[in-house]
């Protein structure tokens, strides 16, 4: 009988450790997977952000891209403008000259007026150049 009892107690001295087994492998289990889960939702919010910034990149570049389109439309508008000017500042320039040729051919070389006419010409010689300078510039965008 006593050997009943002792193989008895012995059953469940081994049951009980088998118990214990089982309750650590299955905290251990609930663990990994409570891991597992969680990296894949940081993988998930990790891939969202990733997608997120390469959708923000390609918006700016669509956006990069296009604005030489919007240049070349400037450009345009400031080639008629400086076309215009130009061409203004040349025919003002040969009135200029004009005028301070008929003043020295009536004598008139010491007239107070001629400093001023000489001045208007280096003047408008002065902004064509910086016409041409700008026209350039605006060329080599397009």
């Amino acid at each position: 009988m006593l050997q009943n009892i002792g193989s008895k107690v012995s059953e469940v001295s081994t049951q009980q450790k088998k118990t214990k087994f089982n309750i650590y492998i299955m905290k251990t289990q609930r663990e990994v997977f409570n891991k597992l889960f969680k990296e894949e939702k940081t993988e998930l919010a990790t891939q969202k952000i990733e997608l997120s910034i390469l959708s923000d990149a390609e918006k700016l570049l669509d956006k990069g891209l296009d604005a030489p389109s919007g240049l070349r439309k400037l450009a345009s508008s400031a080639r008629g403008i400086i076309t215009k000017g130009e061409s203004n500042l040349k025919q003002s320039q040969s009135r200029f000259e004009l005028a301070l040729k008929q003043m020295k051919q009536i004598g008139l070389e010491n007239d107070p007026r001629v400093k001023e006419i000489e001045k208007k010409i280096n003047l408008c010689k002065y902004n064509i150049k910086r016409f041409q300078d700008t026209q350039e510039w605006i060329n080599f965008i397009g």
